[in-house]
């Protein structure tokens, strides 16, 4: 689910913690009715939870280096830049999106499961969970939607907020802030309407300010990078501090028969900034890990976008194929999962994914 290469071993760990927990969040089911139910359900709750958001979070700060530097750098920030950016961005991620899309509707095509062709013509716009979120096809593919309208819409904020009087610094830096406070805004307002904080944090228009964090860090990072260095230590105590009173409510007033929630709104605001709090310590991580675990963890990252988008369907054929009876048959129904999906993803990302990156890189520069 994912953006550009970061070439930093402290980020490719943090992207291959978060492509880790979404996938053994998403395999849970096989080993959850052998589990303590307390510990099973903070698992299943959490666990995919934070590694979207850290997904989300580590995409901004990306993404939006890449285009903080391009529009800092450019006396004229026009249409040629815009589109440069966006192709940029699609010919990182549409092609492995579209492909997985395809081979599920055909697999659902010849089981007779074909979806509505409105779910079908959402999925191809991205609109799935734009204003709303019940489906059921392809449902994890959500977050790429969010990630999409990003892309889409960061520089329309940019070009629209831009004025002569204003330094682009300042241009970008109340994007972010309109963006974050705005979310947050129409958060307490669907709250206050009713809707169930767990549907919120699908849709899009919700989320866009956990990308948002992102793109804060990175504009701190790029136009203060000596400062940002002096504090990433601080930063991360206090990223480290906000994390925990993320879990001390989750398990204080979410995880209870009643959840309220109010308490759910603040798990969503404070979640990202906690994430993005900490980027800055691990992007200074340049030593790369002792031994093959620094292999392990720069390759998990690589092919972390493949993963994410096939893992989900085949842990679903499996779990239902197997039907796990007891822990062990769960634990080999779940080693199955995780291995093939393993598989299937280094495949995809060699002979998919990766020619469309190098096809992409010959092609198309940045403007």
């Amino acid at each position: 689910m994912q953006t550009a290469t970061s070439r930093l071993p402290g980020l490719d760990l943090i992207r291959a913690i978060a492509i880790l927990l979404v996938i053994y969040q998403h395999g849970l089911f096989m080993l959850y009715d052998f589990l303590p139910e307390n510990f099973a359900n903070i698992m299943f709750a959490l666990c995919g939870y934070f590694g979207v958001e850290l997904f989300f979070v580590l995409s901004g700060f990306l993404v939006g280096s890449i285009f903080i530097r391009r529009y800092m750098e450019k006396e004229r920030y026009g249409s040629a830049q815009v589109m440069s950016f966006w192709a940029r961005r699609w010919f990182r991620t549409l092609p492995n999106y579209y492909l997985t899309l395809a081979v599920l509707l055909l697999i659902a095509w010849k089981n007779d499961a074909f979806p509505d062709s409105v779910v079908v013509i959402q999925c191809f716009l991205f609109a799935q969970n734009l204003f709303t979120y019940n489906s059921f096809f392809f449902a994890h593919a959500w977050s790429l939607a969010v990630e999409e309208w990003f892309y889409l819409s960061l520089p329309i904020f940019v070009i629209i907020a831009h004025r002569k009087y204003v330094s682009k610094m300042t241009t970008i830096a109340i994007v972010i802030v309109f963006v974050i406070i705005v979310c947050n805004l129409i958060r307490v307002v669907a709250i206050w309407r009713g809707v169930q904080w767990q549907q919120l944090s699908f849709m899009t228009i919700f989320k866009l300010d956990s990308i948002m964090c992102g793109v804060g860090i990175a504009l701190l990072s790029v136009r203060a990078p000596d400062l940002t260095e002096k504090l990433k230590t601080l930063c991360l105590m206090i990223g480290m501090f906000v994390f925990l009173i993320v879990v001390f409510v989750y398990l204080r007033h979410i995880l209870v028969a009643k959840p309220q929630n109010h308490y759910g709104a603040l798990i969503l605001s404070l979640t990202p900034v906690s994430f993005a709090l900490a980027l800055p310590y691990f992007k200074s991580l340049h030593r790369p890990m002792i031994g093959p675990l620094h292999t392990i963890i720069e390759y998990i990252s690589k092919i972390s976008y493949s993963w994410y988008l096939n893992h989900l369907p085949i842990a679903l054929w499996i779990g239902q194929g197997l039907h796990p009876t007891s822990f062990w048959e769960g634990l080999l129904a779940f080693s199955i999962y995780f291995v093939t999906t393993l598989i299937l993803s280094s495949i995809q990302y060699r002979y998919w994914e990766r020619p469309f990156l190098k096809f992409r890189d010959r092609v198309i520069v940045e403007r």
